[in-house]
């Protein structure tokens, strides 16, 4: 599947789409076949570092819409 992740704080630079492995839910989770997303004003202040502070690539994205596609 296609995300954008960061690996580094800083500008729209260091946004980068890849493509990474589909998760499996874990209990009490599900898996949502993503019809549509944004990155939103809060993943630019997660991006800047302004936000919470993340550790590794970090996926960005916390909106979606779509179907329930494993629970």
């Amino acid at each position: 599947m296609k995300a954008v992740v960061i690996e580094s704080y800083g500008s729209s630079d260091v946004l980068q789409v890849m493509d990474i492995d589909i998760p499996r839910p874990s209990a009490h989770e599900v898996l949502i076949k993503v019809d549509k997303t944004s990155v939103n004003y809060a993943d630019i202040k997660n991006r800047q570092g302004l936000k919470k502070k993340i550790e590794g690539p970090t996926i960005l994205g916390l909106e979606a819409a779509g179907t329930i596609a494993e629970v």
